[in-house]
């Protein structure tokens, strides 16, 4: 089915009643790509009643609006029959991914199943070592190359409390140890979803049966589990089985919609829910007094896929003698590639990432530095690389947030000849591999000497136009509307946004850089956040529901659909929610125009398809035999 939304009429539409489609199913998985949505496994029609776990793959064609089924290619056990289970794209090796499920009712797999994106030939994956135990019910994000999967449930054992991490392209599954460290309690169907890059998950049911109201945030740079607490006095009741949308995702104040749930199976009308709750996390606080704002007033936003900064005219050195130091304040949102660049000027220079470590890697006229310092753990960092003899022999330096990080005494060595033809690229490199920076920068200065520790540490703080050995110095100040990045010293080597391609400029935003070192030292995020109860009218709302689905269609709407009563009545209503609305009713009931309604369904998939539209497939009660 289709809901289609209009500016004054919303629709259902069934685009499926000819003989070509699936199999009636509930607990499959289903994605969104290249215009189409694959659906994978559940537990479905088996004939006569049963509860059969399917293993076949079919497309949705959004733009003919027609189903094709595609025999799941690949033999034996490579094929996955599976309900219950989660499905991620890996993008960075461009996979598809099915972890663990259900095969039947009292059984559980502990199955990697892999596919390329384009030839959806399966295998499964043959991981050596330790392996995480069979499950359903469990979160599961997947960052760049690798995914992260954190608790889940078995019949036999219970809920497990495990984190889990399996790199995509070594095929090896890790399991994170904690020790003494902060980690969430063992726990099934909680509701995750991410924002600013976390992986961030509320609620569930624990062991025993106690139902949770708790929040944690996992980042895959520092790899570590830590509880975000709330600045407000109340909060969202125990629950499981609820939604969590992420609303206004791409944006430096995302937010986040729940929505329902229940806290014992057992219990009918008290334990079942509609209340709507917004959070809100909270970032470090900066003072940004006049100092600050005249050097760290905006920062860009480099989105990892086609975003860079061109400086085209040529930096010179001083004198017969190379000497050069770069430095910038660079927060790292994402390493989704390896040898993923951040600064570049041809075969002269590239800051890159250390293959796919948290660290650094530096080439400068073919010589190499490998970082020690961890810089993906959801901090600023100021980075730079001097080159030259500021005390007396030719050295390559790369520093951390003022420390040396990796040096090499270039005595002796041969060196590269510099070629000031080359433009100096932020965001941008092809050394090893060609790759854009995903995260934010900030500050970016060029100098033509090699400069000292102590003045590495002061520049972190201080502003230096006047200095005449100051080449360039861009602070993203500009609004992004002329493809220009304003050159701040005296040299006035001005960069434009992907050489003026609307397309390729970063967006630009007010910075959160450090103003001082003691803010820098305190910087945290996501470590807190705030809950807002949105107050609603006792009638005119959705009914209490669970295993209902929600789908964010705006910057402040969201769509709910379905899902199971306080009477165990299974639900076909559309609500639309409107966080705009200040004043009134924010819910209102969408009644389609269409002559076909949407079957009550839950435990059913909805995904946001050219920005209009939501297509829902799962379980209904249209027979009392068959999902």
């Amino acid at each position: 089915w289709t809901l289609q939304v209009n500016p004054d009429s919303v629709f259902w539409i069934s685009w499926d009643p000819s003989t070509t489609r699936p199999s009636g199913r509930a607990a499959h998985t289903s994605i969104f790509y290249n215009f189409q949505i694959i659906v994978i496994g559940g537990q479905g029609d088996g004939g006569a009643g049963s509860e059969k776990v399917v293993s076949s793959m079919w497309y949705y064609d959004t733009e003919q609006f027609k189903w094709k089924r595609t025999e799941l290619l690949g033999s034996g056990q490579a094929v996955p029959r599976v309900a219950f289970h989660t499905m991620e794209y890996a993008a960075g090796p461009g996979l598809l991914l099915v972890l663990f499920g259900s095969t039947n009712r009292v059984k559980f797999s502990n199955k990697v199943y892999y596919a390329g994106i384009n030839d959806m030939v399966w295998k499964r994956a043959r991981p050596s070592g330790t392996q995480p135990a069979g499950r359903s019910g469990h979160a599961a994000e997947a960052f760049g190359s690798s995914l992260v999967v954190f608790g889940g449930v078995s019949p036999v054992v219970g809920m497990y409390g495990d984190t889990w991490k399996f790199d995509v392209s070594d095929g090896i599954w890790s399991m994170l140890s904690y020790g003494s460290d902060a980690q969430p309690p063992a726990r099934a169907y909680s509701c995750s979803f991410k924002i600013w890059n976390y992986m961030i998950i509320h609620g569930g049911e624990g062991a025993d049966s106690v139902w949770l109201q708790d929040m944690w945030r996992f980042h895959p740079g520092s790899q570590k589990w830590s509880p975000i607490s709330s600045s407000s006095s109340v909060i969202p009741s125990k629950r499981s089985k609820h939604s969590c949308s992420v609303m206004d995702p791409l944006s430096l104040e995302p937010y986040a919609l729940l929505f329902g749930g229940i806290a014992d199976e057992q219990v009918a009308k008290e334990a079942i829910s509609n209340d709507i709750w917004a959070f809100r996390p909270v970032q470090s606080s900066s003072s940004r007094d006049a100092a600050c704002q005249k050097r760290l007033n905006n920062m860009a936003r480099f989105d990892g896929n086609n975003d860079f900064v061109v400086i085209n005219d040529p930096i010179s050195s001083v004198g017969t003698k190379l000497s050069f130091t770069i430095e910038a304040w660079v927060f790292i949102y994402d390493f989704d590639q390896e040898y993923q660049s951040i600064i570049s000027m041809g075969p002269n220079l590239n800051i890159q990432r250390l293959s796919s470590t948290n660290l650094l890697r530096v080439t400068a006229l073919d010589v190499h530095l490998k970082g020690s310092i961890n810089v993906f753990d959801a901090r600023w960092h100021h980075i730079a690389l001097t080159f030259g003899s500021w005390r007396g022999f030719d050295e390559l330096v790369l520093y951390v947030d003022g420390q040396v990080d990796a040096s090499k005494n270039l005595t002796g060595l041969k060196i590269a000849a510099f070629d000031p033809a080359q433009t100096l690229v932020l965001g941008y490199g092809d050394e090893v591999v060609s790759s854009y920076f995903n995260g934010y920068m900030d500050d970016v200065k060029w100098w033509n000497v090699s400069r000292s520790p102590a003045q590495i540490q002061d520049s972190m703080w201080g502003i230096f136009a006047n200095d005449q050995t100051l080449q360039g110095w861009w602070q993203f100040d500009s609004a992004n509307v002329d493809g220009i990045v304003r050159d701040f010293s005296s040299s006035g080597r001005h960069g434009s946004k992907g050489n003026g391609a609307l397309i390729a400029r970063p967006t630009i935003l007010p910075s959160t850089v450090p103003c001082s070192r003691t803010e820098w030292l305190s910087q945290t995020q996501l470590s807190f956040g705030s809950w807002q109860k949105i107050a609603t009218p006792a009638s005119g709302t959705p009914a209490a529901r669970h295993s209902h689905v929600a789908a964010s269609i705006s910057k402040s709407r969201l769509l709910v659909h379905g899902g199971i009563s306080s009477t165990w009545t299974i639900l076909a209503d559309v609500w639309m929610f409107d966080f705009g609305i200040t004043t009134g009713n924010p819910w209102q009931e969408i009644r389609p125009l269409s002559t076909v309604t949407m079957f009550p369904m839950f435990g059913h998939k909805a995904l946001l398809v050219g920005g209009h539209s939501v297509l829902a497939y799962g379980a209904s009660q249209r027979s009392s035999s068959l999902p």
